[in-house]
């Protein structure tokens, strides 16, 4: 874990700023995620999309949070995991529009980029 972020299991209480960053047209210009286009048109910004998240096995799922407030800054993804093949992608999203441009959110891409938590 870093000292400015953090990443956790995506929660219910996740699932309004999950609505809202899937809402943004901008987030959707810059970075068009399946996952949110699943949670809004499949799920319907349900909670059984959390289920859903759970049980599928090519896909890891999290937040990252500021630890100053606990407030879920966006999301990062491992998806289309191939473990036999051994490759996967990654998806990173800052989403709180006060933190996009800061350090706190770059420190959060490099750390997901390299798999260690620098911030």
């Amino acid at each position: 874990m870093g000292k400015r972020v953090y990443a956790r299991a995506l929660r219910v209480s996740d699932l309004p700023h999950v609505s809202a960053w899937a809402a943004d047209p901008l987030l959707d210009e810059m970075v068009g995620s399946e996952l949110f286009t699943q949670f809004v048109e499949v799920y319907r910004r349900s909670p059984s999309f959390l289920d859903a998240l759970a049980a599928d096995r090519t896909q890891v799922n999290m937040v990252i949070c500021a630890r100053d407030n606990d407030r879920p800054l966006g999301l990062v993804r491992l998806f289309n995991i191939h473990r036999r093949e051994g490759y996967a992608f990654l998806e990173t999203i800052i989403a709180d529009p006060a933190r996009s441009g800061s350090a706190t959110a770059s420190r959060a891409r490099s750390s997901s980029r390299t798999g260690r938590s620098t911030c």
